[in-house]
């Protein structure tokens, strides 16, 4: 027998199917009264929940079955659990369990475990009985072709944080190094709760870490485990990432924005390399990291310059130093600046392979007719902008969709939730691994002025209004220049009633004014480091400093 403590919901059930692998998730009214609340409303489950349904299933041995979420207090908790779930709202569910069941049919014949990959739960033995003990079948190996073996290995580290922008700036290189000739065997080292989220191409796969939340004066707290110190999971993640680079031993090391790594938990993995001499270090930046003041100040610290001496061969820039030049902004040393190579902007439209499977149900559901799309990047910070979109005027025949990101405070996505649901033709979505299927269908596109957002915009050639983080100056630097940027002060309902009610003129490509070869040039750059033919390396392009959001 048990029990739980009765919670009462927020809002709706959150159905969340396991088949195999995949994770779904559906939003159900409880009690059901019409065949629509039945089915109710499919939905992609965010980090937390995905993790809570793969535990639930590890706990059993199981990994085809169904569990209940309630949110209560800002807290998820899961109150139902079945191995025989109907599989209500669930996209094509009659597929996608025959193919199940047809896999795990052939394991079966095989011989093999009728589960693949789902921890076997203990069951204790019948009283009085010796256990029996029987040795265990020796591991079968694979045997690489010697193509296969002669294939380099990359390693790419994302710190987390914040919110998706490291990790999915990370996923678009690694897609793109995979489906170069290279075709290299990819790890990505990233926080859980994100790398679990994100679709990845086959030969990429992730080592994951302990999340952390950056604090307000720049210090760092557990994200989730709350009864363990900040040192203490710093250290564990040092430890797992020196361990993941010993084992997997890549040809290339590939570091997102921070020298050290954080609070530097890169450094004494990057002293191990640079003393092994077999791995190239490369330091990946954004084109623009802060104001110069703040990065200058920052990297003033001699670690950070140093590991940039010392550790690194190449420092890859991925943005167009027509738009921004970080090495004469940031006054960087002679030694740094011999290092940088500018990659261009980061076309995203190449991500529409492994991100649309998610967001399918979402685009099929939306009536026909034009759509108006605001994203915030993960949301902690996106509340205003947001309460503004759901409070604005929308011109006719027009459908708002709206991303709340998985880092907006609960108190905001209620707030939003109970404004959505008085308005007509207003889709509100609280997590969505990969917006860029979302941007692509969008008519119009209001966001924040994130790296990932700016990127996704061009690359699709949308009208799009940018409010910039008021926080910090990043954003703000990085759309100066754009014509149709509102200031965070000038934000209201009224604004973004009016710039929607604007009939735009089709907005010019931005290619040819505009770098955005990053992903076609990358793999050039990746070669040139290894020593192997790639090859021509594509030339930077020629681009003016305007970007062209219209």
């Amino acid at each position: 027998m048990f029990a739980q403590r009765y919670h009462a919901s927020d809002g709706p059930d959150r159905k969340i199917y396991s088949i195999g692998s995949e994770i779904f998730g559906v939003l159900r009214a409880w009690p059901a009264r019409t065949h629509r609340e039945k089915l109710g409303q499919v939905f992609t489950p965010d980090p937390e929940l995905v993790d809570i349904t793969r535990r639930c299933g590890a706990a059993l041995g199981i990994d085809l079955f169904g569990v209940t979420v309630v949110q209560s207090g800002g807290k998820s908790y899961v109150v139902d659990m079945t191995s025989i779930p109907g599989f209500k709202g669930v996209p094509d569910a009659p597929r996608r369990l025959a193919e199940y069941i047809y896999a795990a049919t052939e394991r079966a014949l095989r011989g093999a475990p009728l589960v693949s990959g789902v921890p076997t739960p203990v069951r204790d033995e019948p009283a009085g009985r010796p256990p029996v003990v029987r040795a265990a079948p020796p591991p079968a190996r694979r045997t690489l072709s010697a193509e296969q073996a002669l294939r380099p290995r990359v390693a790419m580290y994302s710190q987390g944080m914040v919110g998706f922008g490291h990790i999915r700036r990370n996923a678009s290189i690694a897609q793109a190094l995979r489906g170069s000739p290279l075709q290299p065997s990819i790890v990505l080292i990233a926080e859980a709760w994100q790398a679990g989220a994100l679709p990845m191409p086959p030969g990429v796969d992730c080592v994951t870490l302990p999340a952390l939340r950056r604090e307000a004066d720049g210090g760092y707290n557990p994200r989730f485990l709350a009864d363990v110190s900040d040192l203490d999971v710093i250290s564990l993640r040092a430890h797992v990432i020196r361990s993941a680079i010993k084992t997997f031993v890549p040809d290339v090391l590939v570091v997102d924005c921070l020298p050290v790594g954080v609070a530097g938990e890169l450094t004494r993995t990057l002293a191990r390399l640079r003393k092994g001499g077999n791995t190239r270090c490369v330091l990946g930046l954004r084109d623009v990291l802060q104001d110069a003041e703040t990065v200058r100040r920052d990297w003033s610290e001699r670690a950070h310059m140093d590991a940039i001496r010392d550790y690194y061969d190449a420092i890859w820039v991925y943005g167009d130093p027509a738009v921004y030049d970080p090495v004469r902004e940031y006054d960087l040393p002679d030694y740094a600046a011999a290092k940088v190579r500018y990659t261009g902007y980061l076309d995203q439209r190449p991500r529409l392979e492994f991100a649309e499977a998610q967001t399918a149900a979402v685009l099929a559901s939306l009536p026909p007719g034009r759509v108006a799309l605001c994203v915030v990047g993960g949301g902690h910070d996106g509340g205003a902008l947001a309460e503004a979109f759901v409070a604005a005027d929308f011109p006719p025949d027009t459908t708002a969709v709206m991303v709340t990101g998985p880092l907006m405070p609960w108190e905001t996505r209620q707030r939003l939730h109970r404004a959505a649901q008085r308005r007509t033709r207003f889709e509100l979505l609280e997590f969505v691994p990969d917006p860029v299927p979302l941007i692509e269908r969008a008519d119009r596109v209001i966001a924040m002025g994130g790296y990932n957002t700016v990127c996704e915009v061009l690359s699709f050639e949308k009208p799009a209004l940018i409010v910039p983080r008021v926080t910090e100056p990043e954003q703000g630097i990085r759309i100066a220049r754009q014509p149709f940027v509102l200031h965070p002060d000038e934000l209201s309902p009224q604004a973004l009633t009016e710039w929607l009610a604007r009939d735009p003129a089709p907005p010019p490509p931005p290619r040819g004014r505009v770098d955005l070869g990053g992903l076609t040039r990358i793999p050039g750059l990746l070669a040139e480091l290894l020593g192997v033919p790639a090859g021509p390396l594509q030339p930077a392009a020629a681009a003016t400093a305007e970007v062209g959001l219209t």
